[in-house]
C-alpha cells in the first residue's frame, strides 16, 4: 500500500484542463506538481523531467495523471496494491460509439503510480528516457516496453474515467 505522507502526484496539464473530479482527488496528495505549458508532443520530455526532480527528492511513490482523467472510488486500488508500478483500467479516447479500454493488455499513462526503485532501476546512462515514442509506438507502450526490459511488469488495477475537451464524461460499461 502506498503511504500517502510518502507520495507525491505529478498532474500533466498539456493544453488541457484540470477535471475537478482529479482536482478534488489530489487534494489527499501532501506534495503536488503541476506541469503545464507543452503540447502533446512535449509531454514525454516533461514526463522525464518530473520523474527526474522526483528521483532527486525524499518521495518513495510516484503517481502521475493525465488532467483529464477522472478518478473516483474505483480509482482506490491504484494506492492500495503492493506492486511497485500499477496504472488503472481507463476508456481510451472515443472512436464513434464505441468506448475501450486504452491499451488493455500493457499501460495506461492517464493515470500510473511507481516506487522510486522502479524509476531509478530505469534510469541507467545510454537507455532510452522513460517516456518516448516513435512511429509505431506511443508514450503508454514506450513506458511499458521500457519497465519489462528492465524487469518489471506494470499492473493495471482500479478504475478511471475520462473527460474529452467538450466537457463529455465516460467510463467503460464494466467499470
Amino acid at each position: 500500500m502506498v503511504d500517502l505522507s510518502k507520495t507525491r502526484l505529478v498532474i500533466v496539464l498539456g493544453n488541457q484542463f484540470l477535471s475537478e473530479e482529479l482536482e478534488a482527488w489530489a487534494s489527499q496528495f501532501p506534495v503536488v506538481r503541476y506541469l503545464r505549458g507543452f503540447d502533446r508532443e512535449g509531454a514525454d520530455e516533461a514526463r522525464n523531467a518530473a520523474i527526474e526532480e522526483f528521483l532527486a527528492a525524499p518521495e518513495e511513490w510516484l503517481v502521475m495523471a493525465n488532467s483529464h482523467v477522472l478518478p473516483d472510488e474505483r480509482t482506490a486500488p491504484l494506492l492500495e496494491t503492493r506492486e511497485p508500478i500499477a496504472s488503472v483500467r481507463c476508456p481510451g479516447p472515443k472512436n464513434g460509439k464505441k468506448v475501450r479500454e486504452a491499451h488493455p493488455d500493457t499501460f495506461s499513462a492517464l493515470l500510473w503510480r511507481a516506487h522510486r526503485t522502479v524509476l531509478a532501476t530505469m534510469q541507467r546512462p545510454g537507455q532510452p528516457p522513460w517516456f518516448g515514442r516513435d512511429e509505431d509506438t506511443c508514450p503508454c507502450r514506450w513506458f511499458y516496453d521500457r519497465c519489462i526490459a528492465e524487469g518489471f511488469r506494470p499492473v493495471k488495477v482500479g478504475w478511471a474515467g475520462r473527460m474529452m475537451e467538450d466537457g463529455t464524461r465516460y467510463w467503460l460499461r464494466s467499470a
